[in-house]
């Protein structure tokens, strides 16, 4: 098992520096608490459930006999309507993005990005991985963030947390990252390979734990493609404090994230953060170096080398 070390420091995009100062050390603890909070109050309604059946619904049909896909319970609704309440009781004014709303998601201002249940196809199949994430953004950049996984490595439940500039903590504890074995691990997308000559590939099904398992130490890297802003949102802020970098995928490689742009404008509707669908890697500097050739390569075949 690797051992445990803190952090160093890293610089920060000038987006989130920006917004740190903007918005001041005490504000940001308030909106960091407000995040935990609603993760805390996400991992109390899904451990009740997780022992009993819960109604399920899929948003897409499968085709051709296959099975439906994309599931969503009563418990993803229950926990995004307890988070709507707690930020319009505590931070009024601020505007809200859960994923199972109709909102568009503004880039202006305070906006809340929930995702109630991540990993839901894990939760109602009984696989016991699976999380609840809550970021708060300030004009796109994410600037503080919770994430409530089913399972640490500490072999328990918990809460990891941060702010811009601040610590990453577990449980209102400072969060070690732990130091990468000979033989390290990664989160690799589907049609990826079982392991490259740097590390191992693992797929959980659930962005969320990828995001804060990065941030954590347990993976190097992971890569995401087609999500959306609620599945790593909450994840950008705590790889920022624990020292990992976060980027965005263009025609020319890998750039550093600065904060979540509105996406293209489709079929005559307009911009929005509920459409962003863009490709980002989380990771440590090294791993990144070993993904570089981004521009030239699908997502799966990156993970070959």
């Amino acid at each position: 098992m690797g051992a445990a070390r803190t952090p160093a420091a890293v610089t920060l995009p000038s987006s989130a520096l920006a917004a740190a100062q903007r918005l001041g050390a005490e504000e940001l603890a308030a909106l960091e608490a407000g995040a935990v909070r609603i993760s805390q109050r996400a991992a109390e309604i899904i451990a009740a459930a997780a022992s009993r059946e819960v109604s399920i619904e899929y948003k897409r049909q499968g085709t051709r006999g296959s099975a439906p896909v994309n599931p969503v319970t009563e418990i993803d609704q229950e926990v995004e309507a307890e988070a709507r309440a707690l930020v319009a009781a505590e931070f009024p004014g601020h505007a809200f993005l859960g994923e199972e709303g109709a909102e568009p998601g503004t880039s202006e201002g305070f906006l809340w990005v929930v995702d109630p249940l991540d990993g839901t196809t894990n939760f109602t199949a009984g696989f016991p991985l699976y999380a609840a994430a809550a970021a708060c953004l300030l004009d796109g950049v994410p600037v503080a963030g919770a994430v409530w996984c089913s399972v640490t490595p500490e072999l328990r439940p918990g809460v990891y947390h941060a702010r811009i500039g601040g610590p990453f903590s577990l449980d209102g504890n400072p969060a070690a990252v732990r130091t990468a074995p000979p033989r390290p691990l990664a989160a690799a997308p589907g049609g990826a390979p079982g392991r490259t000559r740097w590390w191992d590939h693992r797929v959980t099904g659930c962005a969320a734990v990828e995001c804060a398992y990065v941030a954590a130490g347990v993976f190097q890297a992971a890569v995401f493609s087609g999500l959306r802003v609620w599945d790593v949102a909450a994840g950008v802020v705590l790889a920022w404090a624990a020292g990992r970098g976060v980027w965005l995928r263009d025609r020319t490689g890998w750039v550093p994230f600065e904060r979540f742009e509105p996406a293209p404008e489709r079929r005559g509707e307009p911009p929005t953060l509920r459409g962003w669908r863009r490709t980002l890697l989380l990771a440590t500097p090294e791993a990144r170096e070993r993904l570089a050739p981004a521009r030239r390569l699908p997502l799966p075949r990156l993970f070959r080398r």
